[in-house]
């Protein structure tokens, strides 16, 4: 907007500072396009969070069963089969065997569509040795842990 100002016998046109509306529209596309780059910043945040909670609770639970076989070695064979989405894999027997599969299941659970699987390999990679091979199923991945109990 001009305004026009008398200053002896001339008049002298004095321009008033603001903003244009271009100028305002151009902040605004520019906060815009930096608030959609924050958010879908958080959002790849949030995902990765999750899906590292996920590997870490899976390899957890992976770790948690080789304890529980160390630590009942003389029936390493029975864990063969063991399957935390089949309950006939389940022992019958109550006790260490049958606490460690409820246990271990329900660990694995912890992720959703998490399953747990063991296969106990006798006399591999020699005679006197087991390989005691774990899988850990979850949405995103799979997850094989291996170990060699003598």
């Amino acid at each position: 907007m001009l305004r026009f100002f008398k200053k002896s016998k001339k008049i002298v046109a004095k321009k008033e500072g603001g903003f244009t509306l271009l100028e305002v529209l151009i902040s605004v596309v520019i906060l815009s396009v930096s608030l959609l780059a924050i958010a879908s910043g958080e959002v790849t945040s949030l995902s990765t969070g999750r899906g590292s909670r996920e590997m870490s609770l899976a390899a957890a639970s992976g770790q948690e069963i080789f304890e529980r076989i160390r630590r009942n070695r003389t029936n390493i064979l029975s864990y063969n089969g063991f399957d935390t989405n089949n309950s006939a894999t389940r022992p019958g027997a109550v006790g260490m065997l049958q606490k460690d599969y409820d246990e271990w299941q329900i660990n694995v659970q912890k992720v959703q569509g998490g399953r747990g699987q063991v296969t106990v390999a006798a006399g591999t990679p020699i005679p006197s040795t087991d390989r005691v091979t774990v899988t850990i199923t979850i949405p995103s991945r799979t997850i094989t842990l291996q170990a060699v109990f003598q």
